[in-house]
């Protein structure tokens, strides 16, 4: 579904001249990366005025898509997947604070470090759909010890401070890149006993 999104927008841009026809294929796989992430952005964007949590919504977006960005970790095999799951994931998030929030700020905080140890250890992670090459590997392990650095002090400001939500915001999206790190882990170990399976078989 999202990838004839992308598709009718790319022709609907050569049929009137925006682009030329072989760039087509090119804004055709731009697009197929946008147009879900335009999505999401939106649709989070209107469950946060509806739920009064923009603040909120934009926190754990910014600090999670910041790290994830670099650190990478598990990704799903299609858009419309990964659209469901990450909207499921801040759906978690907002919603889950009114269930935790008796938590002791001490418990968001040993979440946190839990979560930068695995950080820490595997970022940049690769998966099977998004490969480094190069630097890329060096680049991204620099920028994603920026990004936990960043969300180690929010966290620390959060608790000396006594700012709860931020507090919670800070942990919930560390924890979260770092889920989907193991997970990823997780998948690239299967892989491999599969293969060596099925190299043993072939043998």
């Amino acid at each position: 579904m999202l990838k004839s999104i992308a598709e009718e927008i790319t022709v609907v841009l050569a049929a009137n001249d925006v682009i030329k026809t072989d760039e087509m294929e090119a804004y055709n796989y731009g697009l197929q990366l946008l147009v879900p992430k335009v999505i999401l952005y939106i649709t989070i964007l209107i469950v946060s005025l509806i739920t009064n949590t923009i603040w909120v919504s934009f926190a754990f977006v910014v600090l999670f898509m910041t790290l994830r960005r670099y650190a990478g970790g598990f990704h799903c095999k299609t858009a419309e997947t990964c659209l469901f799951f990450s909207f499921l994931i801040y759906l978690l998030v907002l919603f889950g604070y009114d269930f935790i929030q008796r938590i002791p700020q001490i418990g968001y905080g040993l979440s946190s470090l839990f979560s930068a140890i695995v950080v820490l250890t595997f970022a940049p992670i690769e998966d099977v759909n998004r490969p480094l090459e190069g630097n890329e590997k060096v680049q991204y392990r620099l920028k994603s010890m920026a990004a936990l650095v960043i969300i180690l002090v929010a966290e620390l400001v959060s608790l000396v401070f006594q700012f709860k939500t931020l507090s919670y915001v800070s942990a919930c999206s560390l924890t979260a890149n770092a889920v989907l790190i193991l997970l990823s882990q997780l998948r690239r170990c299967k892989n491999e006993v599969e293969n060596s399976k099925s190299g043993c078989e072939n043998n």
